[in-house]
């Protein structure tokens, strides 16, 4: 755990002393939780107080406390569970003392969470009933009120002094969150999307919006909106913390920064059924797809631009294909240089101005960014590139016609020399071990996509089967009918030296044809 030099300040407290200013509970905690057993700890060491009278020489210690504050508001990182505990004792003692005549009530502390929903069910708790979650230990807590009630004096005095904390104060919210997570003692901090729905729900609700999309989609649009309303300079791990620094800045700010972030979406819908955003997950590049979104947001229909289709991403993506092949990692410069690329979009450079920028990259890092023509065809096989292979045999679809235009969803990627042979394969020569079937199976020479699954039966079956499949629905596959995806299957049912002699066919075609390929491959 890092934090900056001299950002936590330590001190040993009476937890009463809390009482003298609002503490709010930040929305990354969860709610209530405990039970009345969870209490046990608490009131065994209150009762041995009590039973031996020890008031006066003794302190019951509650552990370590994480503070922070924000805005000038007191907000506990730390310790949720225990201070309403603590509370909900001083409301049972306040009762019990009302029922009995006795004249001091307890100040109580002033809680409020930053969770809406939480708060509402504390409010209750407070004012109107006695409500689950607090309802348990509040009936517990009661109890052991009441069997101590000929000792409130003493009571009176233990929760006034002889309660303490190690409270830890933190400069900031990172540094209290990170410190939570670590040693906290009193639950699990929300995960990233329940913050994010959290959050989202309330200010949708409050605002009267609907976002149109679903929480699983949720967390991802709003890290891409991060990336778009952020520079690459201002990034930071997209931890809890950041993700509602964020929210509060950029989304929930007013009613309209969230719908500014509903049309954000929006676009973003628009993106996800485009060839080309099928194709950049398939590189698993969350980079280009905020390019996507970047282009989108932009006012610019991907679906009838063209030229940032031949200009921007077919270079860029085959530029990712070849880092991805050459084993380059996706950290360092080329996160930098992606990185770039995406600023450049929402500065509305022009497409020559980026393209560009891709070959200046290019020739000035030749080690990651150029293969020579015979390591690229050798690195199109391998069951681990499979989303790959089939990226580039769909980008030839994307180049090669007009509007480059298709349904994603229903492409199938077809190995024709099957990835469970039936034995009529062997007995026509071809490999018997399990090794070398692989060397072939999951080669691009032996890919074929397919508008329309070919029948489970034929599918492992021999070639000859597998061509009365493919001649049912190859002709009515007019969109797919590219050069990389043409089969000669008289070849193929010679031998599996075809697939070998196509896998260097559709290399030499890529670097011959493709855009900016020749700066590539070479």
């Amino acid at each position: 755990m890092i934090i900056e030099n001299n950002s936590i300040e330590n001190g040993y407290i009476n937890l009463y002393s809390l009482t003298q200013e609002k503490i709010y509970l930040p929305i990354f905690q969860r709610g209530f939780s405990w039970k009345e057993e969870q209490t046990e700890k608490i009131l065994e060491n209150i009762s041995a107080l009590l039973d031996n009278e020890l008031v006066e020489n003794k302190q019951l210690y509650l552990l370590d406390f994480i503070a922070f504050r924000e805005d000038g508001k007191l907000k506990l990182a730390d310790g949720q569970q225990r201070l309403v505990t603590l509370s909900i004792l001083i409301d049972c003692f306040n009762y019990v003392a009302h029922e009995n005549g006795y004249a001091n009530q307890i100040k109580n502390f002033d809680i409020e969470y930053d969770d809406v929903e939480c708060q509402n069910k504390w409010y209750k708790m407070k004012n109107v009933s006695v409500i689950p979650p607090f309802k348990r230990v509040y009936l517990r807590l009661r109890e052991f009120i009441l069997e101590y009630s000929q000792k409130l004096n003493l009571i009176e005095r233990i929760i006034k002094n002889n309660i303490y904390v190690y409270l830890k104060m933190a400069n900031n919210a990172d540094d209290a969150f990170d410190i939570f997570e670590q040693i906290n003692t009193g639950g699990k901090p929300l995960t990233k999307d329940e913050v994010i729905n959290t959050i989202i729900k309330q200010y949708t609700t409050k605002y009267g919006i609907t976002l149109s999309c679903g929480k699983k989609k949720l967390k991802d649009l709003l890290t891409s909106y991060y990336k778009f309303s952020s520079s690459p300079s201002t990034y930071k791990t997209f931890n809890s913390l950041a993700i509602m620094s964020f929210l509060d800045k950029h989304v929930i700010k007013s009613k309209e920064s969230l719908e500014q972030f509903e049309r954000y979406i929006q676009s973003a819908q628009k993106a996800s059924d485009l060839p080309i955003t099928y194709i950049v997950n398939l590189l698993n590049r969350n980079q280009l797809i905020d390019m996507i979104y970047a282009y989108e947001i932009n006012g610019i229909n991907l679906k009838t631009s063209r030229i940032i289709i031949d200009e921007v991403f077919m270079p860029i993506c085959l530029l990712c294909i070849i880092f991805s092949l050459s084993g380059v990692s996706p950290g360092g410069k080329t996160k930098t240089f992606l990185n770039k690329i995406i600023e450049m979009i929402k500065g509305k450079n022009s497409t020559h101005e980026i393209k560009k920028y891709i070959l200046d990259f290019a020739d000035s890092n030749q080690d990651i960014c150029i293969m020579s023509l015979e390591d690229f065809t050798n690195a199109l096989q391998g069951k681990s590139k499979q989303n790959i292979l089939k990226a580039l045999l769909l980008l030839d679809v994307v180049k090669s016609n007009t509007s480059g235009y298709f349904l994603p969803e229903s492409i199938n990627l077809e190995h024709i020399y099957p990835q469970n042979p039936v034995l009529t394969w062997g007995a026509n020569g071809w490999p018997q071990n399990v090794d070398e079937q692989n060397s072939y199976i999951h080669n691009i020479g032996n890919f074929l996509i397919l508008n329309e699954r070919i029948n489970k039966k034929i599918q492992n079956g021999y070639i000859d089967d597998k061509i009365v499949e493919y001649e049912r629905i190859i002709p009515n596959d007019k969109l797919l009918q590219t050069f990389t995806n043409t089969v000669d299957f008289d070849k193929f049912a010679n031998g599996k030296a075809y697939i070998l002699e196509r896998q260097k066919e559709i290399a030499t075609y890529i670097q011959s044809t493709f855009p900016c390929a020749k700066a590539f491959i070479k």
